[in-house]
């Protein structure tokens, strides 16, 4: 009843897209890795988590002011323990940023090495 060139043309046509969608997926994924691996964004990232993370984890300064505002609702214990593993994540990717950072700039070859092996093959 249904004509199979229809079906066909049809199936072609979805896994062609299926095809274009995972060679676009791909090209994104790397240049977002290439992005996220450069050095000026590794060193910004890690700028940027350890000022929060050092900003997040100090202690707050207590005032004592005689006030007759009602008294602060307590911090639950959920929204404590989410505060900290978001703090702990900050660190963590400052971390692994610093590290990369590092890692790629003492990877990058030297000019003056570039040139000494030119001199050295003539």
């Amino acid at each position: 009843m249904i004509d199979q060139r229809a079906v066909r043309s049809a199936e072609q046509s979805v896994a062609a897209r299926k095809r274009m969608l995972a060679a676009q997926w791909s090209s994104l994924r790397s240049r977002v890795r290439e992005g996220a691996t450069r050095p000026a964004a590794l060193g910004t990232v890690a700028l940027v988590g350890g000022i929060i993370g050092w900003r997040s984890g100090a202690k707050e300064k207590r005032i004592e002011v005689e006030c007759k505002c009602p008294e602060k609702a307590r911090q639950s214990l959920l929204s404590g323990g989410m505060r900290a593993l978001a703090i702990a994540t900050l660190q963590a990717v400052a971390s692994v940023a610093s590290e990369e950072f590092l890692r790629s700039a003492t990877e990058q070859p030297r000019p003056d090495d570039s040139a000494a092996d030119g001199r050295s093959g003539q």
